[in-house]
C-alpha cells in the first residue's frame, strides 16, 4: 500500500504538526504502508523523526510535485489543500484506486470521498475526517512518567501573544505550594532564551528546556499531567496527545475565540482562556489561569 498525502501549506511549525494524527491514523490502519508526503514547505521534514514517513517531496514547482506524485504511483491520495484544482485533476488523471480530498468541483463527482472544509473545526480532527471509513480516528496517547510534570510555554511566534514571564513565574510558584508533588519546569525556544534570565534570577528554582530536538519535545510533553502554554508551535504536541492543556489565546490582534476553533481541541481536562478583546493578552488574569489549572489537575 502507497499512500500519498498533499499537505497544507502553512509553513508554520504547529500548523506542521497537526497532520501527526492522520499519518499516525493511517499508519495503524496500514501498518505496512509507504507514506509520502508532498509540501511547498521545508518544515515538512521534521516529520521524518516523529511519524513513520518514508518520503517527504518538498518542492515550489507544481509541475515537479505532479511528477514526482506520478513516479510515487500512490494506491491512495489525500489531498488537504481545499482549493487546489491542479492536485485534484492531477489525482483524477493518475486515476488512482481511492482519493480523499476536501470537496471542489472535480473531487465533489469523482473522488472516493470528498467533504466540505470546515474552519471552525480543530485542524488536526478536520484532516482526520478525510480518513476512509474503515479507518479510525487516532491522537497520541500519554505516556506514563516515573514523576508527575507540570510544563509552562511562554513563546509564542509572536510577542503579543505572549502572556508575561512574570506572570508565568508567578503561577508556577502558586501551583508549586499548592501541589509540591509536582516538578514544575519550562520549554523555550530559540527565540525566547531571552527569558531566561528571568528564570534564571527568579527566587524558586525552575528547570528550564532550551531549544530542544523535536524527538525529546515529544517525550517531555508526553509525559506531563498538564500543560500551559500561549498559543505557541509546541503546544500542539499537548493538543494532539492524551496530555490535559491549558492555552492562551490573544485578541489583541485578532478574534482569540475564532482562533481557538480552529487550533484548540476540545478533550477531557483541557481548556482555553482568551484575553479581552483589542486589549494584551494580560488581561488574562493570574487568577483565572491559576483557578482553571487547580480545576484539572484536582480531577487528575
Amino acid at each position: 500500500m502507497k499512500i500519498a498525502i498533499f499537505m497544507q501549506n502553512r509553513p508554520h511549525f504547529g500548523a506542521t504538526l497537526l497532520h501527526i494524527p492522520l499519518i499516525h491514523s493511517l499508519m495503524k490502519c496500514y501498518p505496512d504502508a509507504t507514506i509520502a508526503l508532498f509540501s511547498k514547505n521545508s518544515s515538512a521534514k521534521m516529520l521524518f523523526g516523529v511519524t513513520d514517513v518514508k518520503q517527504v517531496h518538498v518542492t515550489q514547482n507544481k509541475v515537479e510535485e505532479i511528477k514526482l506524485y506520478k513516479q510515487f504511483n500512490a494506491d491512495m491520495s489525500i489531498s488537504l489543500r481545499k482549493n487546489s484544482l491542479p492536485v485534484a485533476l492531477a489525482i483524477l488523471f493518475f486515476n488512482r484506486p481511492a482519493s480523499f480530498s476536501y470537496a471542489n468541483v472535480i473531487s465533489k463527482a469523482f473522488f472516493t470521498k470528498a467533504i466540505p472544509f470546515d474552519q471552525h473545526q480543530f485542524r488536526a480532527e478536520s484532516f482526520l475526517s478525510l480518513l476512509p471509513d474503515t479507518c479510525h480516528k487516532r491522537y497520541l496517547p500519554k505516556l506514563l512518567s516515573e514523576q508527575e510534570n507540570i510544563y509552562l510555554m511562554p513563546g509564542g511566534a509572536f510577542t503579543w501573544k505572549h502572556w508575561e514571564i512574570t506572570n508565568y513565574l508567578k503561577l508556577a510558584d502558586k501551583l508549586q505550594l499548592q501541589y509540591p508533588e509536582y516538578v514544575i519546569s519550562f520549554i523555550i525556544g530559540k527565540d525566547e532564551e531571552h527569558y531566561l534570565q528571568s528564570i534564571e534570577e527568579w527566587p524558586t528554582d525552575y528547570a528550564v528546556y532550551i531549544n530542544k530536538p523535536l524527538t525529546e519535545l515529544f517525550s517531555l510533553v508526553q509525559h506531563a499531567q498538564l500543560v500551559i502554554a500561549n498559543d505557541c508551535g509546541p503546544s500542539h504536541i499537548a493538543q494532539i496527545s492524551a496530555v490535559s492543556n491549558i492555552i492562551l489565546y490573544s485578541s489583541e490582534k485578532n478574534d482569540g475565540e475564532n482562533v481557538a476553533k480552529e487550533w484548540f481541541r476540545e478533550k477531557p481536562n483541557s481548556l482555553y482562556l482568551v484575553g479581552e478583546k483589542k486589549r494584551s493578552i494580560n488581561s488574562i488574569s493570574l487568577n483565572t489561569v491559576y483557578e482553571s489549572a487547580v480545576s484539572i489537575l484536582n480531577k487528575l
